[in-house]
């Protein structure tokens, strides 16, 4: 599949802090030589309130928007899986899964920003990878800070666990990260979705 204008796609950011993410937006502009182009964002929007466009290297930078694939209802400890928040997609590892509340909640741990969260299962999907045209299942390879976490949840049989990473907890490291990535480039597109909330009690360190 080839990238070109008018082509609805995801573009990754490099820098600190948005490790792991994808921004959902359209192709505007394909360079000649077909090295760069130009990204118009879906959720982030100029001072005046136009939508914002940015520049991205066309091969390393952006790629479609991934196939759908259904995430398994019953996930697996370990699993690579995206999860939807602050308006992009954030690659992780599913290490627990918290039973007892109105839905079933998922905790994943995200080693570029050393964050746990907890989603539905409906925020959440496959992991995949665009590679030499492509798309293919991420490999799921841990690391031993996440094999780390996955153990100490697996002796943590409480229904509530807090989680906290670098004395930040919540995905806050998260949120703050894209809300600073949206001061720099403009207003961020206005739109609030429920939070969900867990109580925390370890942290994460690399």
């Amino acid at each position: 599949m080839e990238l070109r204008k008018g082509m609805r796609v995801e573009m990754c950011c490099s820098e600190d802090g948005y490790g792991g993410a994808w921004f959902e937006g359209v192709i505007l502009t394909v360079t000649k030589y077909r090295w760069r182009c130009k990204i118009r964002y879906d959720k982030f929007v100029t001072d005046d309130g136009n939508p914002l466009e940015e520049e991205a290297w066309l091969h390393s930078e952006v790629r479609p928007i991934p196939p759908y694939i259904q995430l398994p209802l019953q996930c697996s400890v370990g699993d690579a899986v995206e999860a939807y928040d602050t308006d992009c997609w954030w690659r992780g590892f599913i290490v627990k899964l918290l039973t007892g509340a109105e839905e079933e909640l998922w905790v994943v741990y995200f080693p570029d920003t050393c964050t746990l969260k907890a989603y539905p299962h409906s925020d959440l999907r496959p992991a995949q990878e665009w590679l030499r045209g492509n798309w293919i299942l991420a490999p799921q390879e841990r690391s031993t800070v996440i094999e780390r976490v996955i153990q100490y949840f697996a002796l943590d049989n409480s229904e509530e666990t807090h989680l906290t990473s670098g004395g930040e907890g919540d995905g806050k490291k998260r949120r703050r990260a894209v809300k600073s990535k949206a001061a720099s480039l403009g207003r961020r597109a206005s739109g609030k979705r429920k939070k969900l909330k867990i109580t925390v009690n370890t942290t994460v360190s690399g």
